[in-house]
């Protein structure tokens, strides 16, 4: 998103770290220090805090932002749900994403994933090991997803991964335990070893196929 935010804008982008993409923002600030130069602060619900300054070789507009909804709508959405304006006129509070489009941008997002999902198994094999890394790398990505799911069907969205989880399961529905127990995993609530990798990697793939043509059908609704 960053770069092809930077290519239509002709600004600078901001590139999110692998440790922190894996938290949810809390908020996004911007405080001008001079001109065109501006200190970008990102805060994480787990109260990390990354920031850096930025040159932009132009002031990014309402006229450009409006351009890129239809491209980024999942991120513009996430953006404006979580963002705090220190400095200069609120952009993304009032920006209107249409929702057709956040749709076939989350039905394009769950099929590429799960297409990649299907090749790390292949490539995986019988490898428990491999099977939990791939499993365990990919569940934030995907929870992220579900998030938007709901989003998509009209509902506010928790914060939480695990409630957003829960929720989904009960409007589409499907069988969302291979994700709770994943997170748990991750939360250090739950031991891996306790737990069969194969048979969890069944059931989070129908999980994901579940949301995945749940989202498609959405779709279809829409034509």
């Amino acid at each position: 998103m960053s770069h092809a935010l930077s290519e239509l804008s002709e600004n600078v982008g901001i590139v999110v770290s692998p440790s922190l993409a894996e938290n949810r923002l809390s908020h996004i600030e911007f405080v001008q220090l001079s001109d065109k130069r501006i200190l970008v602060v990102l805060v994480t619900t787990s109260n990390s805090i990354n920031n850096k300054i930025i040159r932009l070789e132009d002031n990014l507009t309402q006229e450009e932002l409006e351009r890129s909804a239809d491209v980024f709508s999942i991120e513009l959405l996430d953006m404006q749900h979580h963002h705090r304006v220190l400095f200069g006129d609120e952009l993304l509070t009032p920006l209107q994403i249409p929702m057709q489009l956040h749709r076939a941008q989350l039905e394009y997002e769950l099929r590429e994933k799960l297409i990649l999902l299907r090749q790390r198994l292949l490539e995986a094999g019988d490898n428990d090991r491999a099977l939990w890394q791939l499993l365990l790398g990919s569940v934030s990505a995907f929870a992220t997803l579900f998030r938007h799911a709901l989003l998509a069907l009209g509902d506010a969205a928790p914060h939480s991964k695990r409630e957003a989880i829960q929720i989904l399961a009960t409007r589409i529905p499907f069988e969302p335990s291979a994700f709770l127990q994943l997170l748990d995993i991750r939360d250090h609530k739950a031991d891996r070893t306790q737990l069969d990798a194969k048979d969890v990697f069944t059931r989070y793939l129908a999980a994901v196929q579940h949301v995945t043509a749940a989202v498609d059908r959405m779709l279809d609704n829409d034509k």
